[in-house]
């Protein structure tokens, strides 16, 4: 498999931007599904995210591939952190 990297107006593939929340007080292994975003077209300029929850002390990230048209996302990297509260 191998990365998209035409642009929107050239039929390339869309970002796809998931995030899994840690909440204070659960077990370390127990990530729970947060919000997700599509950004299309590499030749835009990038784009912020934000979300609010309560008692979260960890947040990660996946960045991964979809098609324009497509419901499912491919090509993910593996979780990334992005942030971790201080004990």
């Amino acid at each position: 498999m191998r990365l998209d990297f035409r642009t929107f107006n050239q039929g390339g593939n869309c970002a796809y931007v998931k995030f899994t929340l840690h909440y204070k007080g659960e077990p370390n292994f127990a990530w729970i599904h947060g919000p997700s975003y599509r950004w299309c077209g590499a030749d835009k300029a990038p784009r912020f995210f934000a979300f609010n929850r309560t008692h979260v002390d960890g947040v990660r990230v996946h960045v991964c591939q979809i098609g324009r048209f497509a419901n499912s996302p491919t090509r993910c990297s593996l979780p990334r952190p992005v942030y971790f509260a201080r004990p």
